[in-house]
């Protein structure tokens, strides 16, 4: 029975016409193909996001168009009284230099300014002033000027300072500078 069916099938495609198979399968395919270009979506509500998605989108490439771009400001740097900021971090004499965490340390000794005094639980206290009229609390110890000053006394109306001596960079020499409390009358 299945060589019978077989025969036949094989009488058939020899009977059949070159390229029929070509010119029968051809018209689907191109109807399946077409069928997909339609302007009618099954999904309306995903045509109108991406509509506005678009409309969206080249909306906002044209406002680029719009951005009013200033030219920078030029700054002037007054490096007076002011560590240069291509120094490379060495003190004087080839010391290394520590990293600063105070930030009375970005001013030479004759550019801050003695507040007042406090004594508080045995603890003595100065306020000093910087140029910029930023107030900070001090204690003995503590690390000041752009020469490494430390603090060794403070008294009601003076904070004295032992710091490098720069006027000699051969020589490592300190000296003390007193910071004096001004009388503003």
């Amino acid at each position: 029975m299945l060589k019978r069916k077989h025969d036949i099938m094989k009488r058939m495609s020899s009977r059949a016409v070159p390229g029929a198979k070509f010119i029968f399968f051809m018209p689907c395919l191109l109807i399946f193909l077409l069928s997909g270009c339609g302007k009618s979506s099954p999904y309306p509500d995903l045509q109108q996001y991406m509509d506005r998605m678009k409309q969206q989108q080249a909306g906002m490439i044209q406002s680029l168009h719009k951005l009013d771009v200033k030219p920078p400001i030029a700054v002037i740097y007054d490096g007076n009284m002011r560590r240069s900021p291509f120094e490379n971090g060495q003190v004087v004499g080839g010391a290394a230099k520590a990293i600063s965490t105070n930030p009375l340390q970005a001013y030479s000794l004759s550019m801050l300014r003695l507040l007042g005094t406090v004594t508080e639980n045995g603890a003595t206290f100065a306020y000093i002033t910087t140029p910029d009229n930023m107030v900070y609390r001090v204690q003995v110890g503590d690390i000041i000027g752009d020469h490494y000053g430390k603090i060794v006394n403070i008294q009601p109306s003076i904070v004295n300072v032992m710091e490098l001596d720069t006027d000699n960079p051969d020589e490592h020499l300190q000296r003390v500078v007193s910071l004096k409390l001004r009388n503003e009358n």
